[in-house]
């Protein structure tokens, strides 16, 4: 695989991304429940802390959600249905270089959007004369990490089916990753069959990347579980990604 050719593809679909007005709608939109959350939390009592900071959270990560879907479920389809896929290729441009480099625009556009959240967040909680410590660097890339297997979600149906289709099979998976946890306990997965325990764990589980909660609350969060969870989170999104490549070199464009 050319590093050059994917860079250049990913620089082309950062600019892209960056030119669509979805990005900036989702941005201002959450910047607006953080803001909200601030007045509600003057309605609790005694937990505005707690309050503001669940709402800041969930707001960067909602918004990194939305934009993986509604930005990531058209990157390759747009491309076929505009032919310009095939002036790419006709370039000295493999199909797998194509598609890690879409993978890789949208990925830094995230990263942008991600950050200056975060940024937002740390200022907006010292104006609110909160705390901030080094914890919350784990909340952000514990959800930046959630954010990157939806986006490999969504390139990988965006190879094979239309964005209606890929839209609402990232969205399931979204979904079902956030509840798969507790599937386990009401199924009581441990004890069930060899193939209901491997279908299980082909099952996103994103509370393992969930550390909100403990930093929130001023609980202890352990390093060991934050790499396992990182590597969990890095190994599914590379898997899916090198899934999409296969599809994609087997897909026939015509």
């Amino acid at each position: 695989m050319n590093i050059h050719h994917v860079l250049c593809v990913g620089k082309n679909t950062y600019k892209e991304v960056i030119r669509d007005k979805v990005y900036y709608v989702f941005f201002f939109f959450s910047l607006f429940v953080m803001l909200f959350s601030s007045l509600l939390g003057r309605l609790s009592i005694g937990e505005t802390r707690v309050f503001i900071m669940d709402f800041s959270f969930f707001a960067m990560e909602i918004t990194g959600v939305l934009i993986s879907i509604f930005v990531g479920i058209t990157l390759v389809y747009r491309e076929i249905e505009q032919k310009t896929v095939f002036n790419i290729l006709s370039k000295p441009v493999r199909r797998s270089e194509f598609i890690v480099g879409k993978f890789t625009g949208l990925f830094f556009a995230l990263l942008l959007v991600e950050t200056l959240m975060f940024v937002c967040i740390v200022f907006f909680l010292f104006y609110k004369n909160i705390d901030v410590s080094p914890g919350s660097l784990v909340v952000f890339g514990s959800i930046l990490l959630k954010i990157i297997m939806i986006l490999s979600c969504a390139v990988l149906f965006s190879v094979v089916s239309s964005p209606l289709v890929s839209g609402m099979f990232t969205l399931f998976f979204y979904v079902i990753g956030s509840v798969s946890y507790q599937i386990k306990h009401i199924y009581h997965v441990a004890d069930s069959s060899v193939l209901q325990r491997v279908v299980y764990s082909l099952i996103p589980n994103f509370k393992n990347l969930d550390f909100s909660y403990q930093y929130v609350h001023m609980l202890d969060i352990d390093p060991k579980a934050v790499l396992v969870s990182w590597t969990y989170g890095i190994v599914y999104a590379l898997t899916l990604l090198v899934i999409s490549t296969k599809c994609f070199e087997r897909k026939d464009l015509l």
